[in-house]
């Protein structure tokens, strides 16, 4: 923060689930260390998405966790598409509206599904991260396991392959 830290008070939102109270429970201690304050507010996810969406909601950061698989560069047009702020069901919880980052995603979108269309996203995805920072990922653990007392091994795949669960 290298005393960018204003106030050096946070407000976090976070589900009302244990998993999203300890998350936040980290991220507190985590950003102490740098000389932040974080209050944790928590609400059931239905509030919790809903106040995340309304503009001027007194939050620094907000708690988003996604279950699912979606298509390549959904997750990129869903948060950052500043085109989609206050459509029903938008996810751009940032308000990030760039008109250059607005038109990459229009243009990656457009692309036939493949290799060129992933790797426009990653690069996109990587300076969106770098330049603009909207939002932070911190994990991926959308991952299906596979354990019976069939399975001689435990995989974990993002794909399910039932072959290589080693069934006996």
């Amino acid at each position: 923060a290298r005393g960018n830290t204003r106030t050096g008070k946070d407000v976090l939102y976070v589900p009302a689930v244990p998993l999203g109270l300890a998350q936040g429970e980290i991220l507190k201690q985590n950003l102490a260390r740098i000389g932040l304050r974080v209050e944790i507010e928590a609400f059931p996810a239905p509030a919790l998405f809903g106040k995340l969406s309304t503009r001027g909601e007194p939050f620094d950061i907000g708690w988003i966790g996604w279950l699912g698989t979606r298509p390549d560069g959904f997750f990129l047009n869903f948060l950052f598409d500043g085109r989609t702020i206050g459509q029903t069901g938008f996810g751009n919880y940032s308000y990030f509206n760039s008109r250059e980052y607005n038109r990459l995603l229009e243009n990656a979108s457009r692309l036939p599904v493949g290799s060129e269309r992933n790797r426009t996203y990653g690069r996109l995805d990587v300076d969106i991260s770098r330049n603009a920072a909207p939002g932070i990922p911190y994990a991926y653990d959308n991952t299906f396991t596979l354990v019976s007392r069939r399975s001689g091994c435990v995989i974990v795949n993002p794909d399910l392959d039932l072959a290589a669960v080693c069934l006996r």
